[in-house]
């Protein structure tokens, strides 16, 4: 019994909006999407489970969970902190990554934990750490499974951690904004996330004294550069960068955005060109896995392996 007290297993979980899945799956070697139908029994469970709106309103509710296990270690709770510390912001960073995939979509809603199905009830069971972290909540879910997404999600993953501390912590406030414009059904507020976001990447340096004059040339030209496949690719991602940074500078100076005669199909085929592109640049910064050299890189040079 001692054993089970020093060394409780836990699974730290974040529930999530978007993605869902008819099975579990293997997102990284430590972390897994869990369906509802398969996470431990609790409260939230029955509650999501529910049909009826109840206090949720008519908004989507969670149909499955970013999982991994940690150790609950009562002998040492300095050890236990810092791995329940971790388990959180590796589940963080795998649902900001999820929002790189082409059409993907994840937004935090609950972050908890739970005992295993083995452990009993009582003094060793139940959940702990709970906590609201949504904003937006988007409306559209996003089927996540073996394969492809899979795999992809490792690779941005084994990258995302070998970015510097510093870089590191603007890429997640600039996920977080990502996530934000890709779940709004509010245009003024996407453009004004998105416009961010890509700002807050794609204008980055460490030397203040180095900061571009011409913000929004450098933007389109540090994007095109970066994820432009041949001229006409550079001239597409160019042409968007240049219209999503004008409509970001529309809202943040006049609270609306001039689309220019455009009917509601055509904007909303524009907002997914915007997003694509964005989903293009996140991944391709994430891959790098370090500040880019943006000199090296509008000059034709080859981006690091």
């Amino acid at each position: 019994m001692k054993n089970i007290e020093e060394n409780q297993s836990r699974i730290k979980t974040l529930w999530v909006y978007g993605p869902k899945s008819d099975e579990t799956v293997s997102l990284t070697e430590a972390v897994k999407l869990t369906p509802l139908a398969d996470m431990p029994i609790s409260h939230e469970k029955l509650n999501f489970s529910e049909l009826r709106p109840l206090d949720f309103g008519y908004r989507l509710k969670p149909t499955a969970a970013l999982t991994c296990d940690c150790m609950d270690n009562i002998a040492d709770r300095m050890r236990c902190r810092h791995e329940i510390g971790e388990a959180t912001e590796k589940l963080g960073d795998i649902a900001a990554i999820i929002n790189c995939l082409n059409g993907c979509i994840c937004v935090p809603a609950f972050s908890t934990s739970y005992a295993p199905e083995h452990v009993p009830p009582g003094h060793f069971g139940g959940g702990g750490g709970q906590y609201w972290t949504e904003q937006a909540v988007p409306r559209s879910t996003c089927e996540l499974s073996g394969g492809g997404n899979s795999e992809l999600i490792r690779e941005l993953s084994e990258k995302f951690s070998l970015l510097p501390p510093k870089y590191k912590l603007q890429f997640r406030a600039s996920l977080e904004r990502f996530a934000q414009a890709k779940a709004t059904q509010d245009g003024r507020k996407m453009a004004l996330d998105l416009g961010i976001s890509l700002e807050m990447l794609l204008l980055f340096t460490e030397n203040k004294k180095e900061r571009p004059d011409q913000l929004s040339l450098t933007f389109r030209i540090r994007g095109a550069w970066l994820v432009g496949v041949g001229l006409e690719d550079r001239k597409k991602v160019y042409s968007a960068l240049g219209t999503i940074y004008s409509h970001r500078s529309q809202v943040a100076h006049n609270g609306e955005i001039d689309y220019q005669g455009l009917d509601h199909t055509q904007i909303s085929d524009q907002r997914k060109v915007h997003l694509e592109v964005a989903e293009r640049i996140f991944q391709k910064l994430i891959l790098v896995s370090c500040i880019p050299d943006w000199k090296e890189i509008i000059l034709g040079g080859s981006l690091p392996e």
